[in-house]
C-alpha cells in the first residue's frame, strides 16, 4: 500500500536485443526537499505515489525512466501460476510468520516445483523465526542485498525456464490476466511488441 518491497529497473535495448536488471535496495536512503530522510521504498506513501517514486529513482541512478509497472502480491502469484509455476532449488528451509500480515512462509530446501504462492513466498523469504534454525541463512544475513540477489537469481530461472514459445503464445492471457491488478503506463500492444526482443534474448 504505502511501501514498496522490491524495486527494479529493466533497461530494454531493442538494437542489441539485450534487456539489463538492476535491483535498488528498498532500505535506500534518501533526503527530501525539506531535510527529512527515508527510505527509498517509502515514496510510494507520498501523495504523487508512482511520479515521486520514478522521480526520485531517475535522481539515485541518473538514468531515464519511460515505463513503470507496479505489480502487487496477487498479480506476481497469478502471473506464476498462468506459465505453470517455477522448477527450483530452494537453497534452505525457510520458516516465517507475520501474522500481521497474514505472511506464512514455509518452504523446505531442494529442488521443487513452485508455484504461484509458493515462488511469492520465496521471492519474500528474509529471514526465519526466531529459534527456529538459522535467523538468517547464506546470502539472506546481508538483510535486503542478500534477498536482492535471490530475487535476481529466481527471475533469471523463470526466464530460462519460460522463454519458450508455448509461453510466449500466452502473452496476451498474461497481460489481460494482470490487468487488473497492475498499474503501468504501458499499453498491451506496446508490451507485445517487445515480444520481438524477448524471444532475441538469453537468460
Amino acid at each position: 500500500g504505502v511501501r514498496a518491497d522490491t524495486i527494479m529497473i529493466f533497461s530494454v535495448d531493442n538494437i542489441n536485443n539485450s534487456i539489463k536488471m538492476l535491483s535498488i535496495p528498498r532500505d535506500t536512503k534518501i533526503t527530501l526537499s525539506d531535510g527529512r530522510n527515508i527510505k527509498i521504498n517509502s515514496c510510494l506513501g507520498f501523495k504523487s505515489r508512482e511520479k515521486f517514486l520514478i522521480e526520485t529513482v531517475k535522481t539515485v541512478t541518473k538514468m531515464p525512466i519511460h515505463y513503470y509497472c507496479e505489480v502487487n502480491f496477487e498479480s506476481f502469484i497469478e502471473i506464476v501460476d498462468i506459465l505453470g509455476g517455477v522448477d527450483y532449488d530452494v537453497p534452505y528451509d525457510m520458516n516465517y510468520d507475520d501474522p500481521v500480515q497474514d505472511l506464512h512462509i514455509h518452504l523446505k530446501a531442494g529442488m521443487q516445483h513452485l508455484d504461484g504462492q509458493a515462488a511469492h513466498d520465496f521471492v519474500r523469504f528474509r529471514h526465519n523465526n526466531k529459534g527456529e534454525g538459522v535467523y538468517a541463512p547464506g546470502e539472506y544475513a546481508q538483510g535486503d542485498i542478500g534477498r536482492i540477489g535471490a530475487q535476481q537469481n529466481f527471475l533469471k530461472e523463470l526466464f530460462r525456464q519460460k522463454m519458450q514459445p508455448q509461453y510466449l503464445l500466452k502473452a496476451s492471457d498474461l497481460l489481460t490476466a494482470a490487468a487488473d491488478d497492475v498499474k503501468t503506463n504501458f499499453t498491451v500492444s506496446s508490451a507485445l511488441d517487445f515480444i520481438g526482443i524477448l524471444k532475441s534474448t538469453n537468460t
